[in-house]
């Protein structure tokens, strides 16, 4: 009986140990879940406060690039109008121009054919001119030659009439007979005639 006591003691004893021991290593573990917990807290306050520097940051970075991107969009849309009022402007000369032109090419068309109506009326005189001119060359040319015809047959018969009287009774020679101006008319003063 004894020996159970003593046995039952050890084991009280032992029991207490291991009570004390296991009380040891919770409070151990109490007090190293708590510096865990702690160090958990620290480490997670610092991420956040991190994590939201870092979206401060890139909240700035994207403003920046918006404003960035609204200005050069807000260029680009002055440039865009500024050149659609540039080629607006060009169509619109060119729009001009061209009926200027066209306006011009009429105008030059109507010009040429009303000069080349009076050139062709002009030239038609002149041809009608000329053909009257050759016209009337030729017959004063004809009305020339029969003249001559004419006074040449008149002062062949003159010429023949002439030597008949002469044939019976032949002329004393005169002094100076070279020198005297014959009765008949010359061919030339026929012609002048």
């Amino acid at each position: 009986m004894r020996a159970k006591e003593d046995a039952i003691a050890q084991l009280t004893q032992q029991l207490a140990k291991e009570q004390a021991r296991h009380q040891q290593q919770v409070a151990r573990y109490d007090r190293a879940q708590a510096t865990l917990s702690r160090r958990g807290h620290q480490k997670e306050e610092a991420l956040q406060a991190q994590l939201a520097q870092i979206k401060e940051d890139w909240s700035k970075k994207l403003a920046s690039r918006e404003s960035e991107m609204a200005a050069l969009q807000s260029d680009l849309l002055a440039k865009e109008a500024e050149r659609q009022g540039e080629l607006d402007r060009l169509a619109k000369q060119f729009a001009e121009e061209r009926f200027l032109l066209e306006k011009s090419k009429e105008d030059l068309e109507w010009k040429l054919k009303d000069h080349k109506e009076v050139s062709e009326r002009q030239l038609a005189g002149k041809q009608k001119e000329i053909h009257f001119l050759e016209s009337e060359i030729k017959r004063v040319k004809t009305q020339r030659e029969q003249e001559i015809s004419q006074k040449a047959a008149v002062f062949e018969e003159e010429k023949l009439k002439s030597s008949q009287r002469s044939l019976p009774c032949k002329p004393r020679p005169r002094k100076n007979a070279g020198l005297t101006k014959s009765p008949w008319p010359t061919r030339n003063a026929i012609f002048r005639r």
